[in-house]
């Protein structure tokens, strides 16, 4: 098999009186058609088939922006544009659990677990890329601790100690009002 500059692009592969398949190399945008030659192994003489014009199409770029990283349970979203911004424009995008594309991922509009996940787009002419996305979705801090109280009656600008008994280690926990306004410090848990 040779290209339009009669380059050789397959293995050379012994005629068996049978059905053979000619595989070329990767082709090039520059590779315009492809042209079987019959070459006698005892004479060398050679024959060449009639040329067929062939298009190689560009490949698409997929480009990543990693989405911000939620609290759960909130969801993120892999189909919105942002994600994709600065990838090849019109292409059709579908969403994978596997580098390989082989495994559909279910709500892509709405993934709730951490982990690498994959975006396959593919451009009119069947062309792809496929790149990682990494979800990062962070679990909320546990409200199932202790929490003892020194009153909960008390006049106007008195306050009041609330004590959070088994803190986690690398949670910050402050005191707010009905109102939402914080009424306390910003206090490291201990763990």
């Amino acid at each position: 098999l040779y290209d339009n500059t009669n380059t050789a692009v397959s293995s050379l592969i012994a005629g068996t009186g049978g059905t053979i398949d000619l595989v070329s190399s990767a082709l090039a945008a520059t590779q315009t058609s492809l042209t079987v030659r019959a070459t006698n192994a005892t004479t060398g003489c050679t024959a060449d088939f009639t040329s067929q014009a062939i298009t190689v199409n560009a490949n698409p770029t997929v480009v990543i922006t990693n989405p911000v990283a939620v609290c759960s349970p909130s969801t993120v979203d892999l189909t919105a544009g942002s994600i994709t911004t600065g990838s090849t424009a019109g292409l059709t995008y579908t969403y994978w659990t596997d580098a390989g594309a082989t495994s559909s991922l279910g709500t892509p509009s709405a993934v709730s677990a951490s982990g690498t996940y994959y975006i396959k787009g593919t451009n009119a002419s069947g062309c792809y890329d496929i790149k990682p996305v990494v979800v990062t979705i962070n679990p909320l801090p546990s409200t199932a601790l202790t929490l003892a109280y020194s009153a909960t009656s008390v006049c106007v600008g008195a306050s009041i100690t609330v004590t959070v008994q088994s803190s986690e280690s690398g949670v910050n926990y402050r005191l707010y009002d009905n109102t939402n306004t914080a009424v306390s410090s910003l206090i490291a848990g201990t763990g």
